[in-house]
């Protein structure tokens, strides 16, 4: 979907496309080699509270984006956010979860949003091919927010402030 909402919707020329991944996958990796420091700074709930938030308005910004340069970044800046929360969701629920359960409950979390993903894209493609392409950014946009109104109220008091990984 991104790549015919950058061609056909803001022109980006097709053969840029592997660029702006490659983009987009390098700010994925600069974000975990920092995502560390970030905790350090930010504490780990703030950092939970931030990247289940921003996500939301960069997810909105998406849908309204009309030049190239502006999917590129705010697409980098997701890319960012969510390994973040890899992160800082793995180390959570490594120190978290006890070891006898650690398996199950690393299986259902992988089972449910590695579950998600196909899903996801069949709605969103249905949602761009009847509504347009711009619509599942929308939608999305939406998810994500009841998604990070249930991780700031539920998750984030939790979690532990300080640990030896991120």
């Amino acid at each position: 979907m991104l790549f015919r909402s950058l061609t056909r919707e803001i022109g980006l020329d097709e053969r840029l496309f592997g660029a702006v991944v490659a983009i987009m996958g390098a700010g994925g990796v600069v974000a975990g080699m920092f995502s560390g420091r970030l905790v350090d700074a930010l504490g780990r709930r703030w950092t939970i509270v931030l990247v289940a938030a921003l996500p939301v308005a960069t997810m909105a910004a998406l849908a309204g984006a009309d030049r190239p340069w502006e999917v590129v970044v705010l697409a980098t800046l997701q890319a960012m956010l969510t390994t973040v929360w890899s992160v800082v969701a793995v180390s959570m629920r490594q120190q978290l979860v006890p070891d006898e359960y650690f398996g199950r409950v690393n299986g259902v979390y992988r089972w449910l949003s590695w579950g998600a993903m196909p899903v996801g894209a069949a709605v969103g493609g249905t949602l761009a091919q009847g509504v347009g392409l711009r619509s599942p950014y929308v939608v999305g946009a939406w998810l994500l927010a009841g998604a990070a109104v249930f991780v700031i109220a539920r998750v984030a008091p939790f979690a532990p402030e300080r640990s030896a990984a991120a």
